[in-house]
Formats: structure tokens, sequence, C-alpha cells
């Protein structure tokens, strides 16, 4: 058994290798949906699919959702780069043993800046504002007392000014635990959906209909203001393991659509239930090159709730905090 799962590991390693292509840098919207939404997950360097549970496995890796416990709630607060920020609500219901239901909620957002323009550089005494948002509703279900599958469908929304543009997207994953150190392997594959329609309000329509009326055959000024934008599609795949009592070891490899793959080396410690201290290193990644972080957790008579931080370490842009606190009943 815990040849074959190597095996399995190391072939789809390859195979992904094999099938992912280069020559789509950048080439990808709605971006903030690969922003991680939770502190745990983000100070293990995101390496979160096969160890993630209850609402905050909605964003890693929706199988996780499955859980102990009848009902489970997350809010996490994320000071991002420029002081844009992200705020994320899940929640998840456990229905009999073997089927979780969630549903969740992310926007990202920025202070309303104020209009320029080229007669009045310093202002116009107007403002407008930007962001993003996204809802979902998961399901999970325990196939077998070792397999769990799970999905999300979300709708993913972005405004600027008077545009915005939203697309349909689906995640899945999967994860499969062993006996052998608690091995677990876990794989997702998010951000599933058709091209992103360009943005649509009555400046990009202006535009448009001032293009159209110069009768030009083939105006490729046209076509650069209703580009068709794909999805920021990223594959996963990580195994977690306890090679000594406490310690949790990750390594998670991830391969977006529109960048280079990274491999995510890990860890968490935890000191009897009462608290965890994490850390993961990142290899081959623009930006990001460290993460570390902790959490609190505290029991009473059937409630159970944890305090988490994580800061992420960056090379050009500001580094990132995260705060995040979760309910469990």
């Amino acid at each position: 058994m815990k040849r074959n799962i190597y095996i399995l590991f190391f072939s789809i390693l390859c195979l992904i290798r094999l099938i992912h292509a280069d020559g789509n840098l950048g080439q990808s919207g709605l971006n903030f949906l690969q922003i991680p939404v939770e502190p745990r997950g983000s100070a293990v360097g995101g390496a979160a699919v096969s160890v993630s549970d209850g609402a905050a496995a909605i964003y890693w890796n929706p199988a996780g959702m499955l859980i102990d416990s009848k009902f489970d709630f997350n809010f996490s607060q994320t000071n991002w780069f420029f002081d844009t920020k992200l705020s994320y609500i899940g929640a998840v219901y456990q229905m009999g043993s073997n089927n979780a239901f969630g549903v969740s909620f992310t926007s990202f957002y920025m202070d309303d800046m104020e209009i320029t323009t080229v007669f009045e550089p310093d202002g116009t005494n107007q403002f407008y504002s930007s962001g993003d948002m996204a809802g979902g509703l998961s399901y999970a279900r325990r196939m077998t007392d070792r397999f769990s599958f799970g999905i999300t469908a979300k709708y993913a929304y972005e405004y600027i000014w008077n545009e915005s543009t939203g697309q349909l997207a689906i995640d899945i994953g999967s994860v499969y635990k062993t006996d052998f150190l608690n091995l677990r392997l876990g794989m997702v594959i998010r951000n599933i959906g058709a091209k992103i329609d360009s943005l649509n309000g009555e400046d990009v329509n202006d535009r448009i209909n001032e293009e159209l009326a110069r009768n030009q055959e083939d105006n490729p000024r046209i076509e650069r203001l209703t580009p068709g934008i794909r999805l920021p599609q990223v594959f996963q795949m990580g195994i977690a393991f306890e090679p000594i009592a406490h310690l949790t070891t990750l390594i998670d490899i991830v391969v977006p659509a529109d960048n280079e793959e990274s491999l995510i080396i890990g860890g968490e410690y935890s000191f009897s239930d009462l608290a965890s201290i994490r850390a993961a290193y990142i290899i081959n990644n623009d930006v990001t090159r460290f993460s570390l972080g902790g959490g609190i957790n505290i029991n009473i008579s059937g409630f159970s709730s944890s305090v988490s931080y994580a800061f992420t370490g960056n090379r050009y842009l500001t580094n990132v905090h995260q705060f995040g606190i979760n309910f469990r009943l």
C-alpha cells in the first residue's frame, strides 16, 4: 500500500510537468482567487490541501470539510499589498458522519480613489471604487473510511468604477488517508471555468461604439477592448505525515496555469492541542520566500475556538499579516 501511494504521487508529479505549458505568464484575471484566505494554511506556505479541515477547507480543498463536530465557522482578515484587504467568512454544517455542506464569502477591497484627468491631474473631487467578491456553495462526502471527495461552485465578481464582470468557477478536491505515519494525500483543482468576459460598462461600451463608427474591417482596437481572459486555474497536490508525535510535515507542489510550478515544504507542531507553531519555505516562487505563524486553542464543554496568525515574507513587496478566528460546536 505504501509503495503504491508513493508511485502514484510521483507519477502525477511527472505528468504535471509534461502537460503544463509555459507561455501563459500573467494571462489570467480575477487573481484575488489565488490569495490565501485563512492563516493556518498561509502559515505553512499554502501547503494545506492534505490537512485543512472545516470551514477553512472550503478554500484549500473542499474534501477536507468533513469534521467530527456539527458546525464550524471561520472568519479571517488579510492585510494584502498596497493597502488592500481581503476578508473571508466560511461555515460548514456536518450532516451525519459522511456528508458536509459549506458556504463561503470572500471580499477583496481597497479605499476609494479620486478621479484625475489630463486637465485636472490633482483631482476632480470625484471618487471611484474597485474590488472583487466571491460567494460559494460546497459539498463534501466521505466515500470510504479513507477517501473523501469535495466540490465547490462559486461565482466571482470584479468591479472598477462603472465597469464590472463575473464568472462561475468550480473547485474539486480529494483526500486519501492511511495508517502509516498518519500519511494523508490531498489533491485539488481550483477555479475551473470558462474564460471571463471583458469588463462591461458604459465607459467601455462608449469606446467600442466609437471604434465601430470607424467602419474599419478587423479593427484591432475592438479586440483589445473585448479580450477573453482565463480564470487563474491552479492544480495543487500535497502529502502530510507525522514522523514524530505532534509534528506534521507537509510537502506540496503548486501548478498554476499562469505561472511556473512551486514547491512548498512546511510543518506544524502542536503542544498538547493547546497551541501550535507553523512555518514553511517556498521554492521557485517569484514573490514569497517563507511563512510562519501559530495558533491558540480554547476548548470549553463542547465548544472550541482557535485564534491564528500568519506572517508571509516577500522579496519585493510588503510582508503580509493575516489574522483568523475559528468556532466549532
